[in-house]
């Protein structure tokens, strides 16, 4: 950050008293917009009243017009709205990711130590890609203080696992699951993304060139593999929180090509896509390899044929395989705030992934969700 942005910065503090919770934020958006336009800042307080504006519309602050900003720092309105939209239209992505977060309930105030994560962070994302499989410029015992800190994570305090990923890095600065973890940690959807990017890169490049080719439809059996599929899928989950759902999907479809053994689950992810975006006949060729999916056949019935007695017989057979499932519709707030990681077959877990996986279902289609919930 130059003198002329530091001075905007100084300005907006000066001014606000209200975003002290969110400063930090403030001036990631900041320094972000100063990074990609390189603005030629001659009135400070002309910035400083915009970047009070777009705080007040991101982070949900006092309500403020255009008009009042103007007056508090001494400029027009026209300067204040002029700055407003350069701010927006460029750092937009980030913007986005807030709300985005707010919406999702995810975002949360950066923790103490965010200063060693967002360090590792940037080191991340200024690296080359590597050409190749960096593994094997590892000692045997280096690999195996790798595993050694993978495995810490499982009891490792948030604190702890970030200086897990310091020691990882500093051993192999391209591993791909080193990086699916940093995007999770990191607040700001534009860097989990290009983070993800650079791990399926990464993944990719340190694979023998055949595998892919000669291994396709069973890429999981090869052990270097899964670093690579590991990312693609992290990256799919990552395209849907931001809702780009077909980005997401095209992900999970080229993750079953890739894998036909699907050892991830992926199917389990891509059938309530299928379904909410209206891809029935992807939903019907998916569900015709799932067993024990009484509940996604009742909803393509409905959503394509409406409650005949066939969606009713489905939704009875269903609701026989696995009743937890009408319960958590019922009663929402008896589900879960966190979903499971790993479920059973017919018992509450998977009614919890299945409730929150269908959700749309319910409160789009009351005539459906009542048939449902008029069973005896």
């Amino acid at each position: 950050m130059n003198e002329d942005q530091q001075a905007v910065l100084t300005l907006f503090k000066q001014k606000q008293t209200d975003y002290g919770e969110h400063m930090e934020a403030i001036k990631h958006i900041w320094r972000e917009y100063g990074r990609r336009k390189q603005p030629d800042i001659q009135d400070p307080a002309g910035f400083a009243a915009g970047l009070e504006y777009l705080a007040s519309k991101t982070f949900l602050g006092p309500k403020i017009s255009q008009k009042a900003c103007a007056d508090k720092y001494g400029v027009t309105s026209h300067k204040v709205s002029q700055a407003y939209r350069r701010l927006s239209d460029t750092a937009g992505d980030i913007i986005s990711s807030y709300w985005r977060a707010a919406v999702d309930g995810r975002f949360q105030t950066p923790p103490q130590n965010s200063k060693l994560l967002d360090e590792l962070v940037d080191q991340v994302l200024h690296m080359q890609t590597y050409p190749g499989s960096f593994s094997t410029e590892l000692t045997m015992d280096q690999r195996f203080m790798l595993g050694d800190l993978f495995s810490s994570f499982y009891r490792a305090s948030f604190q702890e696992k970030i200086e897990l990923c310091v020691e990882l890095f500093t051993i192999h600065p391209y591993h791909p699951d080193l990086y699916i973890i940093l995007a999770e940690f990191s607040p700001y959807n534009h860097r989990k993304k290009k983070i993800l990017t650079k791990a399926m890169i990464n993944g990719e490049n340190a694979m023998d060139p055949f595998i892919m080719k000669d291994l396709t439809g069973e890429l999981w059996m090869e052990v270097d593999a899964r670093p690579y599929l590991r990312a693609k899928a992290a990256y799919a989950e990552q395209l849907i929180r931001e809702y780009d759902f077909d980005g997401g999907i095209l992900q999970y479809r080229e993750l079953l090509r890739l894998n036909e053994g699907d050892n991830q689950g992926i199917r389990y992810k891509l059938l309530p896509l299928y379904l909410e975006h209206g891809y029935y006949t992807e939903a019907r060729a998916l569900l015709d390899t799932i067993q024990e999916s009484d509940i996604y056949e009742a909803i393509l019935a409905y959503l394509t044929e409406g409650l005949t007695r066939r969606t009713k017989t489905l939704l009875q057979k269903a609701d026989h395989h696995n009743p937890y499932v009408k319960e958590f519709v019922l009663h929402p707030k008896k589900r879960p705030e966190d979903l499971p990681d790993y479920y059973g077959i017919r018992d509450e877990s998977e009614a919890a992934v299945v409730a929150a996986d269908t959700l749309w279902v319910w409160k789009k289609h009351k005539t459906f969700t009542q048939a449902f919930l008029d069973l005896s």
